[in-house]
């Protein structure tokens, strides 16, 4: 029975302290494609996410008072923000980005507009540069603006690989249920 017991324990002890990866890959352009994936226990289990995004449809009356749910929902945004940022920059070192590939090609009819619209988008790029490489060394790290000028264009890819222990998901998940609860 001892035996049993510490085969049990070593067996969950061994997943829990496996890598989960999370792999996305979105690409918009005429159609939109969404794939994710997370991959745990070296490869050997792979499940796609795919089905939980598919045939959502949009409830056109939610869309009536937009500025105000907009403000709303910007209101709880910072508020979320606030709570689970000195949780999530304990953990924040303890997540692997093996690969971040983005591209995004944008165009307007106006020349003005797109050079202003690229360059808030570069704006972002450099936040968001800061806050990935900050902490992590990632190993394929490439972004791309381009702008597309005197047309109508928009082209988005995302292709994404997200490591982190089992431990830490379970931890960090235990940590926002008690903060949802009004714990600390």
């Amino acid at each position: 029975m001892f035996w049993r017991l510490l085969i049990l324990f070593g067996f969950i002890l061994g997943i829990l302290i496996t890598p989960v990866k999370v792999k996305i890959l979105y690409k918009k352009n005429d159609e939109n494609v969404l794939d994710i994936r997370v991959i745990f226990l070296w490869g050997l289990i792979n499940i796609p996410l795919n089905k939980y995004f598919k045939n959502r449809k949009k409830d056109t009356a939610h869309y009536k008072n937009k500025g105000e749910e907009i403000l709303n929902t910007l209101k709880k945004s910072k508020k979320n923000f606030n709570i689970y940022k000195k949780k999530f920059l304990k953990y924040r070192e303890k997540i692997l980005i093996e690969k971040f590939n983005f591209f995004i090609s944008l165009g307007l009819e106006d020349p003005a507009m797109t050079g202003i619209s690229v360059g808030f988008l570069w704006w972002i790029e450099s936040i968001i540069s800061g806050f990935i490489l900050g902490h992590n060394d990632v190993k394929n790290f490439k972004v791309k603006i381009n702008p597309v000028f005197y047309k109508n264009h928009f082209e988005v890819y995302l292709d994404c690989i997200i490591k982190c222990k089992l431990v830490y998901i379970i931890i960090g998940s235990i940590h926002s249920f008690k903060i949802k609860k009004g714990g600390e």
